[in-house]
């Protein structure tokens, strides 16, 4: 469904930020793209978004298709309009708005049985919200405001679902929770993932394929259940030993010297 093909993406002509990147996230699986801050993750969805430009990046080498189609030029209108929906890090609700005004923008531009019919689904989906929906999104918890945010991004409809740190400043419970849904939304509806994920072992407990980064080149990509299983990986990521002990951060070290680029 979208394949980045040797990406290379630029700010101000003189910063790279990714280089030579190669992902391919099939239709209905999930793909999640992991790495420590800096490594290019987020600048990859504002390429695949069409808001690359608004903030002085672009395109350098490279191209990116969505079902067939290159995404070099696209605004970041007609990518929703394409099924290519976020959610972004930190959430980034309307804080004053109510969460059913939050809901309601994001299918706005579906029809009204369509709207009605996925608000029923993330009602399902999302039972914490049935009482809070004239409450305003800002009083809401993080794990509240983070359901609206997936809610308002299944308002719209997606195709592609994208979603940049999902269980940021989340408690593992919350996490769970919101991973259980991803999951479901996979397996239901055969939504298509891309996921963006510096909890590593969540995020390869429920992906198919991942793609490490570092800065901004591919460290390491294969199925998820491979890379969980690398020690090189599992040292440098996870922070775990090959007998899945806490390590250290003396003994993990080595690993990352270990970690090569492909040729």
């Amino acid at each position: 469904m979208l394949r980045i093909e040797s990406l290379r993406i630029t700010y101000g002509n003189a910063v790279e930020a990714v280089r030579d990147l190669s992902v391919h996230v099939p239709r209905g699986g999930i793909v999640a793209l992991l790495g420590a801050n800096g490594a290019g993750k987020s600048t990859v969805l504002k390429a695949i978004c069409g808001v690359l430009t608004a903030e002085g990046g672009r395109i350098a080498g490279g191209d990116i298709t969505f079902e067939g189609t290159s995404l070099r030029a696209i605004r970041a209108d007609d990518a929703v309009r394409r099924g290519i929906v976020q959610v972004p890090e930190g959430r980034r609700l309307f804080a004053r708005l109510t969460v059913a005004e939050n809901l309601a923008i994001g299918g706005f531009l579906r029809g009204t049985a369509e709207r009605a019919a996925t608000l029923a689904r993330i009602h399902d989906l999302f039972p914490p919200l049935l009482d809070k929906l004239d409450r305003p999104a800002g009083l809401l918890s993080g794990g509240e405001q983070q359901m609206v945010a997936l809610g308002r991004a299944l308002m719209a409809g997606p195709r592609l679902l994208m979603l940049d740190e999902p269980s940021l400043g989340l408690a593992p419970v919350i996490t769970d929770a919101i991973f259980a849904t991803l999951a479901r939304l996979r397996d239901e509806l055969g939504l298509t993932i891309l996921l963006i994920e510096q909890n590593a072992s969540r995020a390869l407990a429920l992906a198919d394929h991942a793609t490490v980064m570092e800065g901004g080149r591919v460290a390491a990509s294969g199925p998820a259940a491979t890379l969980a299983a690398d020690p090189m990986i599992r040292a440098h990521y996870l922070g775990l030993s090959d007998s899945g002990s806490r390590r250290n951060v003396r003994e993990a070290a080595p690993a990352t010297a270990r970690l090569r680029w492909p040729a």
